[in-house]
């Protein structure tokens, strides 16, 4: 049973709205206040209106009722209308559910969900609402995937359509479109009003646009690249949800608008479109992002462990066709029409001035790690003066260059994938630094050993370790750490006394565990050094923002440290 307008705008006393009060919504108690409801018992801390306990202040500070303007207040109320109706499809949370997504959490996970009204589809809109029909949000539905919804727009932000002369009530407008391109616009503006780094910024000419659930677009990574040479502006768009699938035409077309994109290149995750569509589970394709078959065979069962998990919280929903979208696309954003990227010259961006060839269509993520940026701004500090510096999983260079533009006079990096090389070396040659900047196909713990081997411990000044992500989930922790831990046991071995080692995992399991320091520790007992850290752990630059709602957002983690 929902409540009345009336009861919406009452309160306990305290002054806080009572409309998404925590705990007992429309019941006689407030938020935890201490104080009861007019006539009614106390909340947490007292009875009848005594005084709040300590913990219950606590409970405030975590749970602190929101409060709404008028037009606010009219868009709930123009939703709720909608949910009272039944006029739409609605996923109604399991009771206690609604506090995370009124707390910004972006995802409605399967468990969460206690019944569908309705028959929405795969990408439908559906409403949210909690356990008693009060509306929480809107978002795109998926039987087939462990997220269940990803939330696109709370309540009290939804477009209210006015009455008319035909229409006597206002409605509200559960419009993708309207959506996609407000995000898009509100991401371009924070770049380019707070970050520098639109078409004005000549230094640095890649950035992330779109952050997914940092920008509130779940499902959906951006990337600009700016060709330095030809001006072109050009956007890779990660796509890993049905949603974003199925808005394509959407979202090229509020990048071409609102971010005034000329290219878009459409690149799909393969693993979680499969799960995300209901299709032929994904199959290991041999190799990792650094090459290693063995990774990927490790990896894969990891995922097999993790995809099982899913399946178990997902309904028993029929198989959806699949959306036969796993192909990269190129579309012209001005217009929409499918385009191909131009052949010859390769894109060359710019990133605090250092060249770079990107690959779109084939590189790593987007074509490149543009998480890395301030990382590597930091090497080129560390390496001045330098003599050996070693750069291992380098990619394409990033960090091997950025120590050789510095002056350090023998920079080496690390990789088992050749393609990737081959354009590192065309990096490195663009950027002036051949002479000092050599490139070595190896896997990252056969070459350490073997530098070790061959006399070279505690001759390099500088060591960074940037892998790929060994641990794809929580499940297979148990199997990455140990590797984590020797590889900067060896890099450890390497250093010279006050060495400085850079240290990162792009693995979300070890960040949000706060677990890449205990592995240095563990590193440093084993290879019997001491370490002091410089400074506070690290991760993505300002261009890629985090929900705070959704800290499984945060993958990236980058230790500094000065070792012995």
């Amino acid at each position: 049973m929902t409540a009345s307008p009336a009861d919406r705008d009452r309160d306990c006393g305290c002054g806080r709205d009572y409309y998404y009060c925590y705990g007992s919504r429309y019941s006689s108690r407030c938020c935890g206040c201490g104080r009861g409801g007019r006539g009614g018992r106390g909340g947490r801390g007292g009875r009848g209106g005594r005084g709040a306990s300590r913990a219950s202040d606590v409970a405030q500070v975590k749970r602190r009722p929101r409060q709404f303007s008028d037009a606010q207040r009219a868009s709930i109320d123009a939703l709720q209308a909608l949910v009272d109706a039944r006029a739409a499809p609605m996923c109604v949370l399991a009771k206690g559910k609604a506090n995370l997504f009124l707390d910004g959490a972006p995802i409605v996970y399967g468990g969460a969900v206690s019944a569908v009204v309705g028959d929405p589809q795969l990408a439908d809109p559906v409403i949210v609402v909690d356990h008693a029909n009060a509306v929480v949000g809107w978002g795109t539905y998926n039987p087939h995937s462990m997220y269940r919804v990803r939330v696109l727009e709370m309540a009290w932000e939804v477009e209210v359509v006015p009455a008319t002369g035909e229409r006597k009530t206002s409605a509200v407008r559960c419009d993708v479109s309207a959506i996609v391109a407000r995000r898009v616009r509100e991401a371009f503006e924070l770049r380019r009003d707070v970050l520098n780094v639109d078409k004005t910024n000549d230094k640095t000419t890649t950035y992330r646009l779109v952050n997914a659930e940092g920008d509130r677009l779940s499902g959906a990574c951006v990337d600009v690249y700016r060709d330095c040479e030809t001006r072109v502006c050009y956007a890779t768009v990660s796509s890993s949800s049905a949603w974003t699938q199925r808005y394509q035409s959407e979202i090229v077309r509020a990048l071409g608008v609102e971010a005034h994109v000329d290219v878009v290149v459409w690149r799909v995750d393969e693993k979680m479109l499969a799960l995300e569509t209901g299709t032929a589970k994904w199959k290991a394709s041999g190799r990792t992002e650094d090459g290693d078959p063995e990774e990927a065979a490790a990896d894969a069962d990891a995922d097999a462990n993790a995809d099982a998990d899913a399946d178990a919280d997902a309904d028993a929903a029929p198989a959806a066709a699949s959306l036969d979208e796993y192909a990269t696309k190129v579309f012209d954003a001005k217009t929409g029409a499918p385009t191909t990227l131009p052949a010859g010259a390769p894109l060359v961006v710019l990133e605090h001035g250092v060249a770079y060839e990107v690959d779109l269509a084939l590189g790593h993520k987007t074509g490149f790690y543009v998480d890395q940026r301030e990382n590597r701004l930091l090497t080129r500090a560390w390496a001045a003066g330098k003599r050996k510096v070693l750069d291992v999983c380098t990619y394409t260079g990033g960090f091997a260059i950025n120590a050789a533009l510095a002056g350090a006079t023998e920079v080496v990096g690390v990789d088992s994938s050749q393609p990737a090389l081959d354009i590192a070396t065309r990096n490195a040659k663009r950027n002036g630094v051949s002479s000092n900047c050599w490139f070595v196909k190896a896997e990252a713990f056969k070459h350490l050993e073997r530098l070790i081997e061959n006399g070279e411990a505690g001759t390099y000044d500088v060591i960074v370790l940037d892998p790929p992500k060994l641990a794809p989930s929580a499940k297979s922790l148990a199997r990455a750490l140990p590797k984590y831990v020797g590889l900067n046991k060896r890099a450890m071995t390497l250093l010279k006394s006050g060495g400085l080692l850079l240290t990162c995992s792009c693995s979300g399991a070890v960040t949000q565990n706060g677990l890449l320091a205990d592995v240095v520790v563990a590193a440093a007992a084993s290879a019997g050094v001491t370490v002091t850290a410089l400074g506070a752990p690290r991760g993505a630059g300002a261009d890629q923002p985090l929900d705070p709602g959704y800290p499984e957002g945060n993958y990236l983690t980058v230790l500094a440290y000065r070792v012995g």
